[in-house]
């Protein structure tokens, strides 16, 4: 699940940002 999670967070990184990305995986971590 975790690769999976990965992979989706690589694509929103490049379709919305590294900024938001880092939110992203933030908040699936958190």
């Amino acid at each position: 699940m975790k690769i999976t999670l990965d992979d989706k967070a690589r694509d929103y990184l490049k379709k919305q940002g590294v900024e938001d990305v880092h939110v992203y995986v933030k908040g699936c971590s958190a």
